[in-house]
């Protein structure tokens, strides 16, 4: 059951992260695929590594997001929520 929520998990970042370039970029439909399977790849190649590289890469993206948001809210708090209503399309 772990290794099923730990697949369905990567799927999942796999699949927004390259829906996500798409959108931005606007590559086209060919384009979610290969991010997302760099992703796949890349978190695979972590994994093999062991649990010291794998927490460390958790951390990092943990920070990453709590950075994103922090970012997101000062941009409506100083008054600039147009960039928001942009980057959301």
């Amino acid at each position: 059951m772990l290794i099923l929520g730990y697949v369905l998990t990567i799927s999942v970042y796999a699949f927004t992260f390259g829906h996500y370039l798409a959108h931005v970029f606007d590559f086209g439909s060919w384009l979610p695929g290969v991010p997302g399977f760099a992703v796949i790849a890349i978190l695979a190649l972590v994994n093999m590594r062991g649990v010291g590289d794998s927490s460390r890469l958790e951390i990092i993206a943990v920070w990453g997001k709590l950075l994103v948001i922090v970012g997101l809210i000062l941009l409506v708090f100083l008054g600039r929520p147009y960039i928001l209503k942009r980057i959301s399309g």
